[in-house]
């Protein structure tokens, strides 16, 4: 777990992004440049990520790819590609993580610590911890990166049940790793959108009033995000979508992808966005590329 302390101005925004398995044929490196365009755009805008970024095979290697036209054919060609994609943000990065494809060739070629030292960005790893200060050194939060294990998923016919049970799945994994004093958390792998919102504030609730003897009605408040224990119903729980479609193109020949096969549902393509303002996390939503 690497805990990373890191500068931010009181008013900010933070991409979160995973999943870019570049050097699969089922990503369009253009799809990367319109959220690098985001982050080169959007005033005190940051980026952080959480791994898969590159697809660490050789595509001609694997039944994987049937549909064999990629442009990158070995794992170092399709890191330095992703480093060329984020180069013109070089110095918004905050971090680079780790994902499943990365960690399965760590003794062959370490891929984090690469793209992370040619970008010149933290390395984030399989998990990590971003602390934020303010400019004056103050503690504003604390935010989690995992990026993630198979959950997120439900069988139930119902859409209204389904996707409660799919953030249910998600927040219970994030809640389950055990860090108290985050506001956020953040996980990839799954290709989808999750966002739990905090449900605690606003509730209704009931307690003594020893002054009046009585019983009175009050509404729960998030008063700090930056204590020692935050509630679990306090916190905001994600996933960060992916860069990668399930469907081969048509035309294809017949060729699929190892995920169409697989029967997936149909990916949205994207990246999370989180707003800070005051020193708070107000928001955090998904943008659709």
């Amino acid at each position: 777990m690497e805990i990373i302390g890191w500068k931010m101005p009181r008013d900010y925004k933070l991409v979160v992004n995973a999943d870019n398995h570049l050097g699969s044929p089922y990503v369009n490196p253009y799809k990367i440049e319109q959220m690098v365009d985001y982050v080169a755009s959007t005033p005190n805008c940051w980026f952080t990520n959480i791994g898969d970024n590159c697809e660490c095979i050789a595509p001609h290697d694997t039944k994987r790819f049937k549909f064999n036209k990629c442009e990158y054919q070995t794992p170092k060609e399709q890191a330095d590609a992703f480093v060329k994609l984020l180069m013109p943000i070089q110095k918004k990065i905050i971090a680079i993580g780790e994902g499943n494809h990365e960690d399965k060739m760590f003794n062959a070629f370490p891929m984090n610590e690469y793209i992370s030292e040619q970008l010149g960005a933290k390395i984030g790893g399989y998990d990590y911890i971003l602390v934020m200060f303010d400019a004056n050194e103050k503690l504003m939060h604390k935010l989690l990166f995992h990026h993630g294990r198979s959950c997120g998923t439900s069988r139930s016919v119902d859409d209204i049940r389904r996707k409660a049970n799919i953030e249910v799945s998600v927040k219970m994994f994030l809640n389950g790793l055990g860090y108290n004093d985050v506001i956020a958390c953040y996980m990839g792998h799954i290709h989808r959108f999750v966002i739990v919102e905090p449900s605690l504030e606003n509730t209704l609730r009931m307690v003594v009033n020893t002054k009046t003897g009585q019983i009175d009605e009050v509404y729960n408040s998030i008063e700090d995000q930056n204590g020692d224990c935050i509630h679990a119903d306090a916190r905001w729980y994600c996933c960060t979508g992916s860069m990668m479609k399930t469907y081969a193109p048509s035309g294809s020949k017949g060729r699929t992808s190892y995920a169409e096969r697989a029967g997936y549902a149909p990916a949205e393509i994207g990246f999370l966005v989180q707003t800070v303002e005051n020193g708070r996390v107000v928001n955090i939503e998904s943008v659709k590329i």
